[in-house]
């Protein structure tokens, strides 16, 4: 089973993404920041990661950075609140795979994810 790392530290944003990725029959393991992310990352190899930008302790771009830096590959899709055009081009080009303004239409994110090649 493909395993997916929910990073995001809203609680019903969480619970919304795990109900989602369950129901697509994946794993997901959730997170409420960016250190957490990086200690799960140690443990552990994910198909794809789902990160919020604005977080406490360490935000979403900061991880990006990290993560890539490390040579990491995993598809990551960053989903946050309304941001200007410049930071989701800033975004894309530090590597991230993904963005989509929430709230977002569940079928635009499933066919995010598909095209990353993480559903089947």
């Amino acid at each position: 089973m493909r395993k997916v790392l929910i990073v995001e530290d809203e609680p019903f944003f969480q619970d919304f993404l795990y109900k989602l990725f369950d129901h697509l029959q994946l794993l997901p393991e959730v997170v409420s920041n960016g250190e957490e992310a990086l200690e799960a990352l140690q443990q552990k190899r994910f198909d794809l990661i789902v990160t919020d930008i604005k977080m406490p302790k360490m935000d979403g771009i900061e991880l990006l950075k990290k993560i890539r830096e490390k040579g990491d590959k995993t598809p990551v899709v960053v989903v946050t609140g309304f941001i200007p055009l410049s930071n989701r081009k800033m975004i894309l080009n530090m590597g991230a795979d993904a963005f989509l303004t929430k709230p977002f239409n569940i079928s635009e994110f499933t066919n995010t994810i598909s095209k990353l090649g993480v559903l089947k």
